[in-house]
């Protein structure tokens, strides 16, 4: 949205934080519908939002749980006034979100773009952790692997949707689904087979 990329994606102020137009939508969601606001901070929590989206996104979040109620600018200046690179970035969310075109009907639409975003990012983060440091162990391996996913199904399924400690065997299944998107990576990581053909090896024991 050009709108946006031009008040939000200039480099002249480090204090702006680059809001993505997807947090921003949902962002306007939880700060002006009390259901839906409500309900997300029931189902998920700031780290869904990513990069400086975060901060403001649990400053938000923490008032939300706190109130039961959506903030306003000015409460949220005031509760925050030691933080001077936070109450910038509250200036700044509040003076673009009137712009912001929101319709409750998309929320759950923009809910899903950011939790997909979510899982790529994190995703990808393990791929480049394993390429560049692929002489650790294979515990240390599958507990990064475990630990990821454990984070990329908390945010896609919210905590409405409880589950329990898997181990490595049942998240395979989704790495794979991920890893077909770039197969090459299979190529770049020794352990990578080896938890492949365990994987197999339970399957086929099931």
């Amino acid at each position: 949205n050009k709108l946006y990329d031009d008040i939000y994606d200039d480099d002249s102020d480090p204090g702006l934080a680059p809001f993505q137009d997807q947090d921003l939508r949902v962002f306007k969601a939880i700060t002006s519908d009390s259901r839906l606001a409500l309900d997300f901070v029931n189902s998920y929590d700031p780290s869904i939002f990513l990069g400086d989206s975060r901060n403001i996104g649990k400053a938000i979040c923490d008032y939300i749980k706190t109130y039961k109620s959506i903030p306003t600018k000015r409460v949220l200046l005031d509760k925050y006034k030691s933080n001077t690179d936070l109450m910038l970035q509250i200036e700044s969310l509040f003076d673009i979100l009137p712009n912001v075109d929101f319709n409750p009907n998309e929320y759950h639409y923009d809910l899903d773009k950011i939790k997909q975003t979510y899982a790529e990012t994190k995703f990808n983060a393990l791929k480049d952790d394993l390429r560049f440091h692929d002489r650790e162990g294979i515990d240390s391996t599958m507990v990064k692997m475990e630990q990821t996913f454990q984070d990329i199904k908390r945010i896609r399924h919210g905590a409405k949707k409880a589950y329990t400690q898997k181990g490595i065997d049942e998240f395979l299944p989704e790495f794979l689904k991920f890893q077909n998107r770039t197969p090459f990576y299979f190529h770049l990581h020794p352990y990578l087979h080896l938890l492949l053909h365990i994987h197999t090896l339970l399957l086929l024991q099931a």
